[in-house]
């Protein structure tokens, strides 16, 4: 009898256990009903497929969005669960089964021996550089392999130790006499290292990006990084999560009031119109400059950009090679940390023109143009817009380094303002070093705009109004929940070492895996509906009670799971 007792004793509490583990689906169906039924109605009256698509998918994920932190279900008043709570309760559901994006990461060495080598322009080096990439698409070898075998090639009896001597962490390894290939083995033994950060850092990235049961490994012998994610329904965020190299720096900006700024520019866009045999900026005649402004709670102007028109005497589409892509503020406009906008489709062509030789010539050596991670938004409707504001960072020393660099951060997190704007932010903790210079900085510069720059993109630049001391500091850029989340990840996580690629990708979509959950289910009743008959038919009740074993071991197996 008291082994009787026992064995229901530990039934019943399993029973509870498993109801209380299913029951998760209930709260958790209920939100993502609700997410559905909202993006219908977002994206109804669109007659393009692809943009009521588009459009649904935006609205269904900003409405999980703004419900991941909200309560969605209380356990008798012990303990509330939001809706992450519930969906990490739930049966992790593969890529066959969920839909997902499956992806072939390359570890970018290319970037990493050109650090190596200290960046140099030598011929040689440059030529297996680009023989390496063409053969590594259609080869088994490893990318080191391959630069080798070129750079041998190419050199005409030059050394690879003449290259990678320059370099000063490597100075106690190489030298000029140092052989080939003992300059081979090394590289390779520094590639290994970097490549295995780098698959640590993503994977521990990976597992605090939400998604169930992820599986990423390691194929060593090529630098490949092979990543499945079931249950990711927005590849864009998932690339960009996989891709960023999460550099976080602090930069001083130039306002376009400041010497050099805009006269720099002026001359760089006749530099670059001359060279492309158009007519110059200072043969143009401007007519006048329209400025809008935002504004804040108070009504004062600020930094922000609503528009922009400059009227000249001419068409403006001969306003020259640069500022036909940048339209900059005069400093008779106002003094700003924003020097002027370009347009969503005119960003790729701006950074090239960055880095044009010609371009750099005409401005302050220590300025780097860069631009907005986000389009400004519209003053009145406060919706996105398609400029976006660019900036003159004010760099540090021949390398161009910022003021202070994201390494120092110990500790990110995401958290809404609840006290006064309601904004989405990331808090940052620094480590004693990175605390003290950011005192010192922030005490020099205030009331100036000091840029945050994400991956060579100005998250915001806001105006430093008091010293900050005790490395603790807010970032704020119109983050959505999501993003605020996987910014905080990726500091927090580091950087990576070396950039990475992707370059094969897949992606299924949830209706094939509810398809084939569809098919189970059917094939499970009728299955269920033949054994049944069969059991009661020749066993009588002792079938009955065996299909009811059955059942409670399906429910126990999904309880468990």
């Amino acid at each position: 009898m008291q082994g009787k007792g026992v064995v229901r004793f530990f039934l019943i509490l399993l029973t509870i256990i498993c109801i209380y583990q299913l029951f998760f689906f209930v709260p958790a169906n209920r939100v993502e009903s609700d997410a559905a039924e909202y993006a219908t109605l977002k994206s109804e009256g669109l007659s393009d497929d692809v943009e009521k698509e588009n459009k649904y998918s935006e609205a269904y994920r900003a409405y999980l969005d703004s419900m991941s932190n909200e309560k969605v279900w209380s356990l008798l008043g012990i303990r509330d669960f939001t809706y992450s709570d519930v969906k990490q309760q739930q049966v992790a559901l593969g890529l066959d089964l969920k839909g997902g994006m499956s992806v072939v990461m390359q570890v970018d060495l290319r970037t990493f021996l050109e650090a190596l080598a200290d960046n140099t322009t030598d011929p040689e080096f440059v030529a297996a550089l680009d023989a390496a990439d063409a053969k590594l698409a259609n080869t088994q070898s490893d990318y080191i392999t391959l630069f080798v075998d070129e750079f041998i090639a190419k050199a005409n009896g030059k050394s690879l130790a003449s290259i990678f001597s320059r370099n000063e962490t490597l100075r106690d390894d190489i030298t000029f006499q140092t052989s080939d290939g003992e300059v081979a083995r090394l590289l390779r033994e520094k590639a290994d290292e970097t490549v295995q950060i780098t698959y640590t850092l993503l994977k521990e990235r990976i597992d605090r990006m939400g998604v169930l049961q992820p599986n990423i490994s390691l194929d060593e012998a090529r630098d490949l990084i092979v990543v499945e994610l079931p249950g990711v329904d927005n590849p864009q965020r998932a690339r960009q999560f996989l891709q960023a190299a999460a550099a976080l720096d602090f930069y001083d900006v130039y306002r376009n009031s400041d010497p050099g700024i805009f006269e720099g520019l002026v001359n760089a866009n006749d530099a670059l119109t001359a060279a492309a045999g158009g007519v110059t900026e200072t043969e143009r005649e401007i007519v006048r400059i329209d400025t809008t402004r935002e504004v804040d709670a108070l009504g004062n102007p600020t930094d922000e950009i609503a528009s922009i028109d400059t009227i000249y005497s001419d068409d403006a589409a001969n306003a020259g090679a640069l500022f036909s892509l940048l339209s900059p503020f005069p400093p008779n406009s106002g003094a700003t940390a924003v020097i002027g906008y370009t347009t969503r489709s005119g960003k790729d062509q701006l950074v090239k023109l960055f880095d044009d030789p010609t371009f750099k010539r005409n401005v302050p050596k220590d300025s780097r143009f860069v631009i907005s991670q986000k389009p400004v938004r519209d003053q009145s409707t406060r919706e996105f817009t398609e400029n976006y504001s660019v900036y003159a960072l004010r760099t540090q020393g021949s390398n161009q380094e910022p003021a202070l660099s994201g390494v120092h951060i110990v500790e990110a997190n995401q958290s809404v303002d609840v006290g006064g704007s309601g904004e989405v932010e990331v808090n940052i903790t620094m480590d004693p070093t990175g605390a003290k210079e950011w005192a010192e900085i922030t005490t020099s510069r205030v009331n100036r705009e000091f840029a945050i720059v994400l991956d060579d993109e100005v998250v915001s630049a806001p105006v430093i109004n008091q010293p900050i001391t005790g490395g603790r500091s807010r970032i704020t850029g119109g983050f959505t929940i999501q993003e605020a989340q996987d910014l905080a990840t990726k500091l927090e996580v580091g950087r990576l070492p070396t950039e990475t690629r992707i370059i094969q990708e897949s992606i299924v979509g949830p209706s094939l895996g509810q398809d084939n959950i569809n098919r189970s289910v059917q094939a499970l009743i009728a299955g269920f509906a033949l054994v049944l008959l069969f059991m009661v038919a020749y066993y009588s009740g002792a079938g009955v009670v065996s299909i009811i074993a059955l059942l409670a071991n399906v429910f126990f197996i999904f309880g468990a799971l």
